[in-house]
């Protein structure tokens, strides 16, 4: 009976303030929503990032030359160019062996990548046959540069996702000859989509035979090199 009498008071009392009863329901109900939203965009970002951070390899660490400076350098200071030599690479191969599972050396530049009419300014990579494991790339089509294209110099290529739309749209590249800095490449490899870390896609490159690289385009220094933990 206290309860029928109670909802029967409830009832009357949101007749008699129609309005108030409306905009309290309405404001409950963005509340929810909002919350509901604020959570699903929040688990959204953190599978963005995680999914990013897997593609990439959770445990690579990536060296380069010189030092990280915080802030405007010094009026007047003259700054020296520093390198990692291919040496370099050959001293932390050994001396970390026991403290990694593989190092690896890659030289990257960027440069106008040209087929027929179509070019584009594209980041190009000089690597080795472990660099496709290491950084977690996987084949679409055709086959990843290999130590023997290392040894022969070989003037092959494998393309990015991206750079292969870009180059050849819907067309397969494999077989076709794409230009860079004046020097023909034959493509051997697609890789799969990978997307991009930060500002940066691992799609829009080209990677070819870093020994190559040395001698075609790059010249003797070397500026990264990656390892896995």
């Amino acid at each position: 009976m206290l309860f029928s009498e109670n909802f029967k008071i409830a009832i009357r009392a949101l007749r008699a303030n129609k309005m108030r009863s409306v905009l309290t329901m309405l404001g409950i109900v963005i509340g929810v929503a909002t919350v509901v939203a604020l959570l699903s965009i929040g688990k959204g970002a953190t599978a963005s990032i995680t999914s990013s951070i897997q593609s990439n390899g959770s445990n690579l660490l990536t060296v380069s030359p010189g030092k990280l400076q915080s802030g405007p350098a010094s009026a007047g200071q003259s700054q020296q160019a520093s390198y990692l030599y291919y040496s370099d690479y050959q001293l932390l191969e050994r001396s970390l062996a026991d403290n990694v599972a593989a190092i690896v050396p890659s030289y990257q530049s960027s440069y106008v990548v040209a087929h027929e009419d179509e070019s584009f300014s594209v980041s190009v990579k000089g690597v080795t046959e472990d660099y496709q494991t290491t950084n977690s790339y996987e084949v679409a089509e055709g086959r990843f540069v290999t130590d023997g294209d290392n040894k022969s110099q070989s003037l092959v290529a494998v393309l990015g996702s991206q750079t292969a739309e870009d180059l050849f749209g819907g067309l397969t590249p494999i077989g076709k000859t794409i230009s860079v800095k004046g020097v023909k490449f034959e493509v051997v490899g697609v890789l799969e989509p990978k997307g991009s870390s930060g500002f940066v896609s691992s799609d829009d490159a080209v990677f070819i035979p870093l020994e190559t690289g040395y001698n075609k385009l790059f010249g003797s220094t070397a500026t990264i090199m990656t390892g896995r933990s």
